[in-house]
């Protein structure tokens, strides 16, 4: 099972990468970032059923916790690098950038 976090997971495309995630056998939703649905449960915010996983504000506030094998990152380009850097593998689909950022190899 691979390990997914969604980053912007309260956004019209997050909420579909947080279903998309859980419909998927191979998947495994581990949790959901946005800081103004801080506190909700990520399957409701996606218009699905409770997952009983608590969206969080920050990436900082669920990796530690969380061991994600890849995030999802639905946010803004201004924010990518940062959250790339604190995750060894980490696809991003935000705005333009289509980009994907591997550590272990650079």
């Amino acid at each position: 099972m691979i390990r997914v976090m969604v980053n912007g997971a309260g956004g019209k495309m997050g909420r579909e990468v947080v279903k998309a995630v859980h419909a998927d056998s191979e998947l495994t939703l581990v949790g959901g970032i946005d800081p103004t649905k801080d506190g909700q449960d990520i399957g409701t915010v996606a218009g699905i059923e409770p997952l009983q996983i608590t969206m969080a504000p920050s990436v900082d506030d669920v990796l530690g916790n969380n061991k994600p094998d890849v995030i999802v990152d639905f946010t803004n380009p201004a924010v990518i690098f940062e959250n790339a850097k604190k995750n060894p593998f980490c696809w991003s689909s935000s705005s333009d950038w289509h980009h994907r950022f591997d550590r272990r190899t650079t």
